[in-house]
């Protein structure tokens, strides 16, 4: 009977210290971190995550490029998710539907036009001719103007909906609760700050890496803007203020020139002639196309072995060569000379 009854005991204080550990389990487990930690999306996870690496990754109080570049992409990955759903939503209404094609077409007009400033900019002619090389820049630029436009529609959606989800919480304070429409359930808040935060980060990686392509589309042969909403007075400043600038620059110049300068331009004349024809293969690859297949080795009118010819009208021809420049072909108009044979008609 003793042992039956110290087994007894055993048996009790086993379960009983089982159910307590089980108890303290549970209520660990309930704790409100921890448990809204459970609640938290994919998305909010990649904001948190970025986030840290953000404010972690300093070296000397800057920010490294290839961790700036991995915030943005794990940022990235958490907008188009919850992007993605919007846009969905949108797309289902024919307001949404409406929207979207007229912000496209008008994209595509606008790509069409500088597309046509660019051909005109590198052959020198109107473009009229040349409607190959139009539609080959355009498939060059509509690429990218389809992606900007993207970009910069997701972000001001991203920015309403921050913007009205903080609406909501504002009135929750006098309690008027609206539908914010967002899947945060919990971290609504941080997660709303982190998502502005963010948002510059991935705008300014996103500035980055299009902008080598984008400056190619955006200035003429002569280093003007294609487009620019400045007036006479104000393109008349900044000219006498480029030549002031220009002067100064020859000033310093001319007062640090010595042997040993002179010696290290000269060696750095090819690196930056080769980083300038890097910037400009958007220009090449059109420059080729105009020869290669807009222009044709044979004409009426008289030309020159390394030419090929365009008919104009019946008085000029558009004429493409070869050269030794920086596009590596030359554009030119000349009078039409016909080609006729000297040979008499047979009777």
């Amino acid at each position: 009977m003793p042992m039956i009854s110290i087994k007894q005991h055993y048996t009790s204080a086993k379960n009983q210290l089982s159910n307590t550990v089980n108890r303290v389990k549970s209520k660990v487990s309930n704790i409100g971190f921890l448990q809204k930690i459970k609640h938290l999306t994919p998305s909010q996870w990649c904001y948190f995550v970025a986030l840290f690496l953000l404010f972690t990754g300093s070296e000397n109080g800057e920010l490294p490029d290839e961790r700036l570049g991995l915030v943005a992409l794990i940022a990235g990955i958490g907008f188009s998710r919850e992007l993605f759903r919007v846009i969905h939503k949108i797309w289902d209404s024919m307001l949404g539907k409406g929207i979207f094609l007229l912000l496209y077409a008008g994209v595509a007009n606008i790509a069409l036009a500088l597309a046509a400033v660019k051909v005109n900019s590198i052959a020198g002619i109107e473009p009229a001719i040349l409607t190959f090389s139009v539609a080959f820049t355009l498939m060059l630029t509509l690429p990218i103007w389809f992606f900007f436009a993207t970009i910069v529609f997701a972000s001001v959606l991203l920015l309403i909906g921050n913007l009205w989800l903080l609406l909501t919480l504002l009135l929750r304070i006098v309690r008027i609760k609206i539908k914010a429409h967002w899947e945060d359930s919990v971290f609504v808040i941080a997660s709303m700050i982190a998502r502005l935060v963010l948002l510059v980060v991935v705008m300014l990686a996103m500035s980055d890496m299009i902008e080598p392509y984008i400056d190619q589309f955006s200035a003429r042969e002569n280093g003007e803007p294609i487009f620019s909403i400045s007036t006479p007075k104000d393109r008349a400043r900044n000219a006498q203020k480029e030549a002031l600038l220009a002067e100064a620059e020859a000033a310093v110049a001319e007062a640090n020139k010595n042997e040993a300068d002179q010696a290290t331009s000269d060696e750095a004349i090819p690196e930056n002639e080769t980083e300038e024809q890097d910037d400009r293969i958007i220009d090449r690859l059109i420059a080729a196309f105009i020869y290669n297949f807009e222009t044709y080795p044979s004409s009426s009118c008289k030309q020159a072995e390394n030419e090929k010819v365009i008919a104009i009208d019946e008085n000029s021809i558009f004429v493409a060569a070869e050269a030794d420049n920086e596009l590596g072909y030359e554009f030119y108009v000349m009078p039409c000379i016909h080609r006729y044979s000297d040979e008499p008609y047979p009777p």
